[in-house]
């Protein structure tokens, strides 16, 4: 997680993974760790990389050293894309879908990769389909044909390229609905740079 000190510096955050529900965007933690500036990894200085990311250190806390203490509703546009990919996260849930299979369609079609197994991330790094689980530009690509096909209802309609401005709607619309699917998977850096 990347955590804002109350000195308003901020952190990364590693937290150990748990039965218990981890913590959301906008929630408030009690954390009892220490902040490491970052050490040198040969020739690279992984403390200087942190702060040219504006990030002063990294901290780990294990399940018995935190605990959320409250919640601040974040109104910025990355906290309601990250708010809107987990609520879809759970209407998957309400449908029934649990376990390995909620956590692998999670991660396919939206991107929220925190439900996912152990073993499912081992068996698909394994394989080499890994970037399969990561929504990306394939991911993206898919979705434009979808919506492109649709539009022209299934190719069918073949004169909507040939006058501009239906070529313009056409385009203008997939390209929204592009943005609206880089919203719901919560706008990470790999389907915003896909969509533009």
């Amino acid at each position: 997680y990347t955590a804002q000190a109350p000195d308003g510096s901020r952190l990364l955050l590693y937290l150990q993974r748990a039965s218990l529900p981890q913590p959301r965007i906008g929630d408030i933690l009690l954390v009892q760790t220490t902040v490491t500036r970052g050490d040198t990894l040969g020739d690279f200085d992984y403390g200087m990389y942190l702060r040219r990311q504006g990030i002063v250190g990294s901290c780990w806390a294990n399940r018995r050293n935190w605990q959320v203490i409250g919640h601040e509703e974040d109104r910025d546009l990355m906290a309601m894309a990250v708010r809107c990919q987990y609520r879809l996260h759970e209407q998957y849930r309400k449908m029934g879908i649990e376990g390995k299979e909620l956590g692998i369609l999670s991660a396919l079609t939206l991107g929220y990769r925190e439900e996912l197994d152990d073993d499912v991330q081992h068996s698909f790094s394994v394989s080499g389909a890994m970037h399969v689980l990561a929504v990306s530009g394939l991911h993206t690509g898919i979705v434009w044909g979808i919506v492109v096909w649709l539009l022209t209802l299934g190719g069918w309609c073949k004169p909507l390229w040939e006058e501009k401005w239906k070529r313009w709607v056409l385009n203008t619309t997939a390209i929204a609905l592009i943005w609206v699917y880089a919203f719901v998977t919560g706008l990470s850096p790999s389907v915003m740079r896909s969509a533009l």
